[in-house]
């Protein structure tokens, strides 16, 4: 039986919060269609912490994200909903990472453009 593989971007990456800094993962699984390439199939995240309310509040986050790709909701909507939450705020951070990946795609491809603007990088 063939297997259908997706190609996807793992990144590792850092957050500091009030409480401390942790390590996380994130996956994103793209489309291999033509048209569609820079579009998430769906995505993960995984916090090093085990047990934490971060790592909860991660995987409810996936889930979600998850359930609105498979509808067929665009990345570039999503990630709307999350733009004014503040710099250091959790959510923010994954949506930034998931930005980042995306526009990592794009360069390695260098065909369908997403339609938001390439997140700004710490210098």
């Amino acid at each position: 039986m063939k297997s259908d593989t997706f190609p996807s971007i793992t990144v590792h990456a850092e957050h500091q919060t009030d409480y401390g800094q942790f390590d996380y993962y994130i996956t994103v699984c793209f489309f291999d269609d033509p048209g569609v390439r820079c579009r998430p199939l769906w995505l993960s995240v995984t916090v090093a912490k085990t047990g934490s309310e971060t790592r909860q509040m991660s995987q409810g986050w996936a889930v979600a994200i998850n359930a609105l790709l498979t509808a067929g909701v665009d990345w570039s909507d999503i990630r709307n909903d999350y733009i004014g939450f503040p710099t250091g705020h959790f959510l923010g951070s994954l949506v930034k990472r998931v930005d980042e990946i995306i526009w990592h795609r794009f360069a390695m491809i260098e065909e369908d453009a997403p339609n938001f603007p390439i997140p700004e990088t710490k210098s």
